[in-house]
């Protein structure tokens, strides 16, 4: 009996042991929905309004859209007698983010212009205007920035005769470079540069079509782009018109305004001027009253009201000159402006300052003019909004700067 009882006291003994010594189950914690939250949260996020491309007209960020379709260039007219208020108003050029002034002819006619407009600014811009006809050295500029070009019928050699009276090959003139030069384009209007319906056409003022036909920007840009479908720019072709970076002008010349004549043909017709404002560091531009160099006034939008305002400011110095004259008038008329293969001197203005630099231009129209300060290197322009004055090289001596 005794032994029996120690047998299972024995046994029992061991038993509890060999339980005590068993390993614990391993627990796994469950997974918490939270933590992964917290993981995408930390993950960082790109903003709407960060941009990663900038503009080949502005070298401004841009979405990727602007930055990669290309510019819609116009034809414009700036005969001030026919624009509103005395040429003291404009029609959509506020949009513009680069703009090319010169002579239109040789007769002291005035001025022409030539606004580079995004197509994301275009679809903003109501109408522009007023639309004139083509010159040859509108069409290089416009093919230089890859821009898609929209006018009113072209220069030619119609009653037009050399010096001496000897008819000038059509290829002197736009009308021919309008069907050879590849340019993509649009003639509004009726003719031979082709039509459109009447809704991109709106007249201002009592003047006649030449002088008060306009665009409608949103419904231009929608005909551009069912005529020319290759809508983005050609990687084969320099985009950007500038060298853009900062640039203080550390050595640059105090330029409080600058008042710039076009022509020795009549320079009391068209001048300008553009006055620096401190406060937004751009400068605004302004316009002599027709025939009166004492009467300035600001330029505004009839769009919207607002001034025209430029952080950079260009006074390009060229060699023009009138190659035919007009047999009905009997006086020099259609000029020509040496630029493809050409190069000369010039202002840059910004920032309250300027400096003398250098302009080149390459034979190839797909190349834009370049800049350059005096000492060879390539000129840095500050990003934003340009106005290029392509002036004759004899009134050098009457851009007042200030």
């Amino acid at each position: 009996m005794k032994r029996t009882l120690l047998f299972l006291l024995t046994f029992l003994t061991l038993l509890f042991s060999l339980s005590s010594c068993a390993p614990e189950p391993t627990v796994f914690p469950e997974e918490s929905p939270k933590q992964e939250e917290q993981s995408e949260e930390k993950k960082p996020q790109k903003e709407d309004n960060q941009f990663t491309k900038t503009s080949a007209l502005t070298g401004l960020p841009c979405s990727d859209e602007d930055a990669d379709l290309r510019p819609v260039a116009f034809a414009v007219n700036n005969e001030i007698e026919f624009l509103p208020e005395g040429g003291l108003k404009t029609v959509g050029l506020s949009n513009a983010d680069v703009i090319f002034e010169t002579n239109m002819e040789a007769n002291g006619s005035g001025t022409r212009l030539l606004p580079l407009f995004s197509q994301s600014a275009l679809k903003e811009t109501e109408r522009v205007g007023s639309i004139r006809s083509a010159r040859p050295y509108f069409i290089h500029l416009a093919l230089m920035a890859d821009a898609y070009y929209c006018h009113d019928g072209a220069s030619s050699s119609d009653d037009c005769y050399g010096y001496g009276g000897v008819k000038l090959p059509d290829s002197e003139y736009a009308r021919w470079m309008l069907y050879n030069s590849g340019i993509d384009r649009i003639g509004l209007g009726t003719g031979a540069y082709g039509s459109l319906d009447g809704e991109l056409m709106d007249k201002i003022g009592t003047s006649s079509v030449y002088n008060t036909l306009c665009a409608h920007g949103p419904e231009i840009l929608e005909e551009f782009k069912t005529l020319y479908p290759e809508n983005t720019y050609d990687d084969t072709k320099a985009r950007t018109l500038f060298s853009f970076g900062k640039n203080t002008l550390k050595n640059g010349h105090e330029a409080e305004s600058v008042k710039v004549i076009f022509s020795y043909w009549n320079p009391g017709y068209t001048a300008c001027d553009f006055v620096y404002e401190k406060e937004s560091k751009t400068y605004e531009k302004g316009q002599y009253v027709y025939r009166s160099m004492d009467t300035r006034s600001i330029v505004t939008d009839v769009n919207n009201g607002k001034t025209l305002t430029f952080t950079n400011v260009f006074v390009l110095f060229t060699n023009q000159y009138a190659y035919d004259y007009d047999v009905h008038y009997g006086k020099p008329y259609h000029i020509k402006i040496d630029l493809l293969g050409f190069e000369g001197e010039g202002y840059y203005f910004s920032q309250g300052k300027y400096i003398p630099i250098v302009w080149k231009c390459s034979e190839d129209t797909n190349t834009p003019i370049r800049y350059y300060t005096t000492d060879g290197k390539e000129l840095k322009v500050n990003p934003g909004k340009s106005y290029v004055n392509l002036v004759q090289q004899d009134v050098k001596d009457q851009i007042e700067i200030k």
